[in-house]
């Protein structure tokens, strides 16, 4: 015999419980028509959170947030969120093994949420998270490799905002080799910071903000030297008369 409306049911808690005052009861939800908030809150939530609490949430059975979803949404629980392997294959990386290890960092926010992939839990990564983890570290991915998606708008955008240089680059912007590049950044002259992957350990990225930083106060032996020598210069010129030699013309002449 169908329940009416009215009817209430204990939403999974024990009659024990029921009894001894721990939970009250929610109104039976079955057969009642599914209202716009209701599908509003199983669209955001559905697969972010195990379909028992959110069937507890909304005062609905298990199976039958189920088939709303299939039938009313035509949604699927990884809707809602990336996994590992899609967000590899979105950033042009080879394995998801990589964005795992950008998580285990802290790099990349992320949980292993309530949709299994065989016998373990699925990478669960909201478009927010990773959308925050490339503004926070855009040279992290090659440029080259990305797609059309809305992810590489991203990394354009921070390209032009403030580029970054590999030690390569830098060669040929500062006119030095390599070692000297590497030495400023040992020193603590130039702020870089080291990508994973590749030979060493990394590589060394530089962005432009810091770059114009480190030649705005060049703290290099040799500029130093070199405007220590072009002020003697110029004090000289003021004090012979327009002489540019530290002791030419007449100051030699009267050494002599």
């Amino acid at each position: 015999m169908a329940r009416g409306p009215d009817a209430d049911t204990i939403c999974g808690w024990h009659k024990s419980s029921l009894k001894a005052g721990k939970v009250k009861r929610a109104p039976r939800r079955w057969g009642y028509p599914w209202i716009p908030d209701e599908l509003d809150v199983l669209g955001d939530k559905y697969g972010l959170i195990s379909d028992r609490a959110l069937a507890r949430r909304l005062g609905r059975t298990r199976k039958g947030i189920i088939i709303a979803a299939r039938r009313k949404l035509m949604i699927c629980r990884k809707q809602n969120f990336y996994t590992a392997r899609e967000v590899a294959r979105l950033l042009g990386c080879r394995c998801e093994k990589t964005v795992i290890f950008w998580h285990s960092k802290g790099w990349l926010n992320g949980k292993q949420g309530p949709v299994r992939c065989g016998l373990t839990l699925m990478w669960q990564f909201t478009e927010q998270q990773v959308v925050a983890f490339l503004r926070e570290r855009p040279w992290i991915v090659d440029r080259a490799k990305l797609d059309g998606h809305y992810f590489a708008s991203v990394i354009r955008e921070e390209w032009r905002r403030d580029r970054w240089y590999t030690t390569a680059e830098l060669v040929k912007v500062l006119g030095v080799g390599a070692d000297p590049v590497r030495r400023y950044i040992w020193k603590g002259w130039l702020q870089a910071i080291r990508k994973p992957g590749g030979p060493h350990q990394g590589r060394w990225i530089v962005r432009q903000s810091s770059l114009d930083l480190f030649l705005a106060s060049d703290p290099r032996p040799a500029h130093r030297h070199k405007a220590l020598a072009e002020s003697r210069r110029a004090m000289w010129v003021r004090l012979k008369g327009g002489n540019g030699s530290y002791l030419g013309g007449e100051g030699r002449n009267a050494h002599n």
